[in-house]
């Protein structure tokens, strides 16, 4: 009952957090043109129904709490607590400092960006360094299965085990053993690169 709204919650966020590039392009086209924050979530409302429906509770959210009387430093930072993003945290706090001190909102995209890219390099760092080692793993699996097989094949020569021959075992290691761990690699590197998708 606990975990499946976790692991929910958790995958919203990477899910938020993939496809944070496309919210930050429209709030900095949107600032860009002058606009007020408070203008700007308006705005956001309309762009959520479409282009940017991952977002769409967040800037709901914000413009529900701003309709019934919250101010919108107060707003961002409510939503900003609740998000499962720490990139779109992080952006509602910056908004948020701006709303209720002023300055130039621009300024924060700009951080926001920069913030998130320099992140996203060091994922993608990351994420190459452990495919490089599942991979020299499976290579090293795939050099050393032949000799183990034929070392097998010696032995069972040479000390017959009952109940177990040389086809049995070149039979589980061949149409078991392989595909098994070749699935296993693929899905392994699928979810790690997924993670990564935008």
């Amino acid at each position: 009952y606990v975990s499946l709204p976790m692991f929910l919650y958790k995958n919203r966020g990477s899910t938020l957090d993939a496809k944070f590039p496309l919210l930050m392009f429209a709030v900095s086209l949107l600032v860009a043109s002058g606009m007020s924050l408070t203008q700007v979530f308006t705005e956001l409302e309309k762009y959520v129904r479409r282009d940017l429906k991952y977002y769409d509770f967040e800037v709901q959210t914000v413009n529900a709490l701003v309709r019934t009387g919250v101010p919108l430093d107060e707003a961002l930072r409510r939503v900003a607590k609740i998000t499962p993003s720490p990139a779109v945290r992080e952006l509602f706090v910056g908004l948020s400092s701006v709303a209720r001190v002023g300055g130039n909102p621009a300024s924060v995209v700009d951080v926001a960006f920069t913030q998130y890219f320099d992140k996203y390099a060091m994922r993608v760092e990351k994420t190459v360094g452990s495919l490089a080692v599942i991979m020299e793993v499976y290579m090293a699996f795939a050099l050393i299965l032949p000799t183990l097989i034929g070392t097998a094949a010696i032995l069972f020569m040479v000390m017959p085990v009952p109940g177990m021959n040389l086809e049995t075992l070149l039979f589980l290691s061949i149409f078991v053993l392989v595909p098994v761990i070749s699935l296993a690699v693929v899905i392994i590197v699928d979810f790690m690169v997924s993670k990564l998708r935008v």
